[in-house]
Order: structure tokens, then C-alpha cells, then sequence
């Protein structure tokens, strides 16, 4: 029995492989497919997948073969005579085996009829046939498992993350605009930058609230008009956390809140007045102007009622003395002083001396 089926067992090994490959290879891309998910899920490291997802697949696919081929597809005696018999032979070759060492005349006629028969069929009638639920698994699985190898392996790269597909902006820097203004045009204006992009959690420059001629700063407000906590002039926003705008309040002064008695302050009657006053006599100050010498208003003896204004440091020095304007403005144009406050203070050094 050997030597007759030698060359249809070749050939029926060789399908029987093929047949269990293709099984085989089905099973093991479903296994890679539903492993890729897990890993998907718990993110490893890019090796450690790329490692596991290969060496699931192989090892799957090659204990799969074995199983397949020496339990279904290995070519035995009797599955070589079955496979001869369905090509039109009429169970002549499994009569053949189940007569085994039978010595009967009968016997002996049915060997010698199968061999006679036998000598007939060419190899190449035992065709390579799959079925068609084992394509379609095949298919399947090799569309299965590229889909979610491919998902898998991008998510572990770092090149696609499913987290991101949520929320994109999650990883993003934020950044929000700080603006300070003036509230109402003409009362003063921003030193600084006014307008500042500023990372979440982070703080701005600083920027003073400058009053125009005959205002004061009064206090920093939100939108709404409320006031703000931190009244410091200049002010910095710390730990910004959403878009903001501030404004910043003057109020125009009151006529009393300019020159001085002897405590800094206007005696009686108004600035000019009194401006006059010193300027014009003297005596009527509180003192006689000449020789370097000034009046001390009430603070030396109550007999006058002011002193000449802008003139005096500590009550006894005359600002003419040792008052250098030029010098005072070559070291305010020296310094980092924004020009719009350069202008103010250049004005006021303007007014301390004729």
C-alpha cells in the first residue's frame, strides 16, 4: 500500500500544508488583531508591542499549522484512498484497504483491479481546493488585524493619541490677552505695554497709570467698573488665568489740593493768590525774601500765612542754591523712562526755577 499511494501522499502533503497555512494564518492575524486592541488600550512602549504583536502572530500561526495538518490534513492510507475514490473510482481503493492481508481469491482480484485502475490517475487530478468560509475568514482577518496594528502602533509612537481625537486643545499652551486702558479719554493715559499676551499661569509687565495735567489716578476697575483688589500704581496681573481688561480711573483735582502753609498745605484764599502774594512782597508772607534768606510761614512763628512756593526744600534752602535744571534733565534723558513721562517730568523741572 505504501508504494502504490507514494506519489499521491506527496502530493496530498503538500495540500495538506497549504490547508492548514491558510487556517493557520487566519487564526493568527484575529489573535493580532484583538491583541492590538489590548495594547491600544494600555499603551506599552513602542518595542514592547512592536515585540509582543510579532511574536503573538508567529507563534500562534506556527502551533496552528501543526495542529491543523496532523490533525485534519496529513495524508494517512485511508485519506489517500477516500481522495482517489471521490475521483470516480466507486470506493474501490477503501474496499481495497479494508481487505487488508486478506489472501482470498476475492481478495486478490480487488488488489489486482485497484492497481490496474490506479495506474490511470495521474497526481494532478488531486486539485488544491479551499472552501469559500476560509477565504472570507482570511480576508477578514488580514483587513482586522492591519486596521488595529496600524491604530495600535501609531498611538504607542506618539504620532496618534486617541486623547487628543477628544480634546485636542488638552496638550496645548494657553495664552489670554491682558489689556489695561484708560477709562475715559484725555484724564491720563497707560505707561508700559498696554496690550500683553500672557501664558496661562504666568504674569505680566508692569505698566503705571499716568494722570493727564490737573488729574489724579483715583483706581484700577474691571469692565463692569468694580474695583480691583491690588490698587498698586504701577501694577502687574500674576497667575493669569482668562482674557482681562482693566481700566484705570482719574479724577480731576480740587483748586485746594495744590501749594502749602508751613505743613505743605494752602492757608487761606487760593493758589494764585498767594502765588502773588509771595512773589510781589515778602513781608506779607510770612517773611522778607533777600539775601537767600525766606519767610517761615506758620511753622516759624505763625506771623505769616504761607512761603514762596517751589522755592524751599526744607524750610531754610533755597532751591537756588544748588538746583541745576539742565543737569536734572540730561539724567532723565540718560535714563529708561518712557518719553510721555519724560515730558511731565521735564515740564515739572521746568516750573521749580524761572
Amino acid at each position: 500500500m505504501d508504494d502504490l499511494f507514494k506519489k499521491y501522499r506527496k502530493r496530498l502533503m503538500y495540500i495538506g500544508i497549504f490547508k492548514s497555512s491558510i487556517l493557520s494564518l487566519s487564526i493568527a492575524l484575529m489573535s493580532v488583531g484583538l491583541f492590538s486592541i489590548v495594547t491600544w488600550i494600555i499603551k506599552p512602549s513602542f518595542i514592547l508591542t512592536l515585540s509582543l504583536i510579532l511574536g503573538i502572530g508567529f507563534g500562534i500561526f506556527i502551533i496552528s499549522i501543526l495542529i491543523f495538518y496532523f490533525k485534519l490534513f496529513r495524508p494517512t492510507p485511508r485519506m489517500i484512498a477516500k481522495q482517489l475514490d471521490s475521483l470516480g473510482q466507486d470506493e474501490r481503493y477503501i474496499t481495497m484497504l479494508e481487505c487488508g492481508a486478506n489472501t482470498s481469491q476475492m481478495a486478490n482480484l480487488q488488489r489486482e483491479d485497484a492497481k490496474t485502475r490506479l495506474s490511470g490517475i495521474s497526481v494532478k487530478n488531486l486539485k488544491f481546493t479551499i472552501a469559500l468560509p476560509v477565504i472570507l475568514l482570511l480576508v477578514f482577518g488580514v483587513v482586522f488585524a492591519t486596521g488595529t496594528t496600524t491604530m495600535s502602533m501609531l498611538t504607542v509612537a506618539n504620532e496618534f493619541n486617541s486623547s487628543e481625537i477628544d480634546n485636542p486643545q488638552d496638550e496645548q499652551t494657553k495664552f489670554y490677552t491682558v489689556t489695561y486702558k484708560v477709562y475715559e479719554e484725555g484724564t491720563g493715559f497707560i505707561s508700559g505695554q498696554s496690550v500683553q499676551e500672557v501664558e496661562e499661569g504666568h504674569y505680566t509687565k508692569e505698566v503705571m497709570a499716568i494722570p493727564a495735567e490737573g488729574y489724579r489716578f483715583s483706581a484700577w476697575v474691571d469692565e463692569d467698573l468694580n474695583r480691583l483688589a491690588n490698587q498698586t500704581n504701577p501694577r502687574a496681573e500674576v497667575n493669569v488665568h482668562e482674557n482681562m481688561i482693566i481700566y484705570a480711573l482719574f479724577e480731576k483735582r480740587n483748586d485746594n489740593e495744590d501749594g502749602g502753609n508751613g505743613d505743605g498745605e494752602l492757608g487761606e484764599g487760593d493758589d494764585k493768590q498767594n502765588q502773588d502774594k509771595n512773589e510781589g512782597d515778602g513781608s506779607e508772607s510770612g517773611g522778607e525774601v533777600g539775601g537767600g534768606e525766606t519767610g517761615q510761614g506758620n511753622a516759624g512763628g505763625g506771623e505769616s500765612e504761607g512761603r514762596e512756593n517751589n522755592k524751599v526744600i526744607d524750610g531754610t534752602q533755597d532751591y537756588r542754591d544748588n538746583f541745576d535744571r539742565e543737569q536734572l534733565e540730561n539724567e532723565l534723558n540718560n535714563k529708561d523712562v518712557p518719553d510721555d513721562l519724560k515730558d511731565i517730568l521735564g515740564d515739572y523741572y521746568g516750573t521749580l526755577k524761572p
